[in-house]
C-alpha cells in the first residue's frame, strides 16, 4: 500500500497541471534552441545557440556566458568569479544505511541469514546540500574551476544518516572555432551507516560544438581513469547532447571499460535521454543499461547487468520532482533487485 501511494504521488508530481500559476507564465520561446540549451545543457552549446539565435535583448547574456568562458571581447579577465549555495534535500533512499537488500545470503549449499541489524534500511531522508566553485581566467578560452559540493541527509524514522561529498578541479579550452578540451581531477566519498565508497578520478575530454540547420550539437570523447578499492579501472566515454527548435533536447552516451580483478566496476555502458518543455514545464526522461563486472563476493565472482529510468518535472521555479525505477540483474541472487526512488530537487538560496 505505501508503495502504491508513493506511485500515485509520483504521477501527480510528473504529469502536474498546465493550468498552474507557473504553468501559464510559460515563454512563447521556450522551444527555441538557445532556450532549450539553457535548460537542458551546458554553457558552449548554450553559448553557440545565443549567437546562432540572436534572440532579442541576447546580447548581455551571450557576453555574460563568453566571459563564463574566458573568451570575452575585452580579453582576460584575471579576478576570480566565486558562487555559493545551500538548499534544502528531499529524498527516498532505498538503502539509507548500505545494509543487505535480502534477509538470507546463499553461498554454495549454505545459506546464511543476514542479521537484522545489517538488513537495508529504506524511507524518506531530509538534509541540506551546499555548493561552492571558483574559477579562473588564466588566457584566452583557458579556464581553471574549482568546485565541491557536500549533502548530507538524516532518516527520522531509522536514526541515521548519510553524507556525500565531493571536490573537483578542471583545466578546460575553448577554441573560437568551437573545438574544446577538458582536464578534470576528482575526488567522492559516500559515506553510510555500513558502507563507505571513496573513489579518484582523473579524466580528459575532447569535444565540439556545431549547428546543422534547426539544430546544434555538442559532440565529446572522454578518456576516464578511476582509482577505487585499492585497483584502477580505464573507461572511454562517448557523447552527443543536441538541442533542435521546436522540438527538444537530446542527449545520448556510451561507455566502455576494462574490467579490474575484485572490484565490481561499469564495463558498459548506454543511456538515451530526452527532455523539452511538456505540459507547460521542462520535463526529461532517461533511461540507461549499465554491466558491470569484475566483483568477488565470499570467493564467488560477480556481475550485475542494470537498467534505469528516471524523469524529472519542473515543479515551480525553484523546485524541480524525480521519480526513478531501477532494475538489478545479478550473478549472485541476494543482489538482485528492484528499486523505487522519489525526491526533489530544490534549488535554494545562491551568492
Amino acid at each position: 500500500m505505501r508503495l502504491l501511494a508513493i506511485t500515485l504521488l509520483a504521477l501527480g508530481i510528473l504529469l502536474g497541471t498546465p493550468d498552474t500559476p507557473w504553468a501559464r507564465t510559460t515563454r512563447p520561446d521556450a522551444l527555441s534552441e538557445w532556450r532549450l540549451a539553457q535548460e537542458f545543457g551546458a554553457a558552449r552549446l548554450l553559448l553557440k545557440t545565443l549567437l546562432k539565435e540572436r534572440p532579442a535583448g541576447g546580447e548581455k547574456y551571450a557576453i555574460l556566458v563568453a566571459e563564463s568562458l574566458s573568451l570575452s571581447r575585452q580579453g582576460v579577465t584575471p579576478r576570480p568569479r566565486l558562487t555559493f549555495g545551500i538548499a534544502p534535500v528531499v529524498e527516498y533512499d532505498h538503502n539509507i544505511n548500505g545494509g543487505f537488500p535480502v534477509d538470507e545470503i546463499s553461498i554454495g549449499p549454505f545459506t546464511f541469514v543476514v542479521d537484522p541489524e545489517s538488513r537495508a534500511r529504506s524511507g524518506l531522508t531530509f538534509g541540506l546540500r551546499a555548493d561552492a566553485g571558483a574559477s579562473l581566467a588564466v588566457a584566452d578560452g583557458l579556464l581553471f574551476t574549482l568546485s565541491a559540493y557536500g549533502t548530507a541527509r538524516h532518516s527520522f524514522e531509522h536514526d541515521l544518516n548519510v553524507l556525500k561529498y565531493s571536490t573537483t578541479a578542471c583545466l578546460k579550452y575553448t577554441s573560437r572555432t568551437w573545438s574544446y578540451v577538458d582536464a578534470c581531477a576528482s575526488e567522492y566519498n559516500l559515506r553510510r551507516d555500513l558502507s563507505e565508497e571513496e573513489r579518484f578520478f582523473r579524466s580528459v575530454t575532447f569535444g565540439r560544438v556545431f549547428s546543422t540547420g534547426n539544430a546544434s550539437h555538442d559532440v565529446a570523447v572522454t578518456a576516464l581513469h578511476q582509482r577505487y578499492l585499492g585497483d584502477s579501472q580505464r573507461r572511454l566515454r562517448l557523447s552527443v547532447s543536441s538541442v533542435v527548435r521546436e522540438v527538444g533536447a537530446f542527449d545520448f552516451g556510451v561507455s566502455v571499460g576494462d574490467g579490474p580483478d575484485g572490484v565490481l566496476a561499469m564495463t558498459q555502458g548506454v543511456d538515451v535521454g530526452f527532455g523539452s518543455v511538456l505540459w507547460g514545464q521542462p520535463t526529461r526522461v532517461s533511461l540507461a543499461y549499465l554491466r558491470e563486472e569484475g566483483g568477488v563476493f565470499f570467493g564467488q565472482d560477480r556481475s550485475d547487468e542494470r537498467w534505469l529510468l528516471r524523469a524529472n518535472r519542473r515543479l515551480s521555479p525553484s523546485v524541480d520532482g524525480y521519480v526513478s525505477l531501477e532494475r538489478k540483474n545479478s550473478s549472485l541472487e541476494a543482489f538482485t533487485e528492484s528499486l523505487f526512488n522519489i525526491g526533489f530537487e530544490i534549488r535554494g538560496r545562491r551568492w
